[in-house]
């Protein structure tokens, strides 16, 4: 494991990857957000204590975000003057919502975040990382290249409209995917 003032890295045997922010005095806005965005692995929030600000725009760019019954998550930011990142919190809860929690800055905590899809679960903090783990495994279990597929359409397809996105995704799968296995099986380039 590497140790960091305000970040620690561990890679995992199975090649499982943990990052943990720990500045809490700065409530962990790092300024990673592009890069956290564009990263090609999938990414797993485990959520422990507050979520504000950067920390929530963080944990609003993983594919997935997972927390604790003690979690919380706002952007009181907007009551201090500062604009907060609100395009992945739309993409994920829809608009109305995503309205509610920047222009009030309420905080909301982990039964609102699951019940409004914040969240996929809530597990207790002795069992938040083997949660994130476990989740972590069965993602690894599909294909990479299906795995970037599927990432890079969910990324890209949030501004389109359904059948534009459903029609690049399909088509894309159809080129990117089965046409190279198809060839591969036929023993073609």
């Amino acid at each position: 494991m590497t140790n960091y003032e305000t970040i620690r890295a561990e890679v995992k045997e199975d090649g499982i990857g943990i990052l943990t922010l720990n500045r809490p005095e700065k409530r962990n806005a790092i300024s990673i957000r592009r890069k956290v965005r564009s990263f090609s692995k999938s990414l797993i929030a485990a959520v422990n204590g507050s979520s504000l600000g950067g920390g929530f725009d963080l944990a609003t760019l993983c594919d997935l975000r997972i927390c604790t019954p003690s979690a919380s998550f706002g952007h009181p930011e907007i009551k201090f003057g500062a604009p907060p990142l609100f395009t992945p919190l739309r993409w994920i809860i829809g608009d109305g919502l995503a309205r509610d929690l920047v222009l009030t800055g309420r905080a909301i905590g982990a039964e609102e975040a699951f019940r409004i899809g914040l969240v996929s679960g809530i597990v207790s903090a002795d069992r938040l990382m083997e949660e994130a783990l476990r989740i972590a495994k069965v993602i690894l279990e599909a294909l990479p290249e299906t795995l970037r597929f599927v990432k890079t359409g969910l990324s890209s397809s949030g501004g389109r409209d359904f059948e534009e996105s459903f029609r690049t995704e399909h088509d894309q799968a159809f080129r990117d995917i089965l046409l190279p296995r198809a060839r591969k099986g036929l023993g073609r380039k």
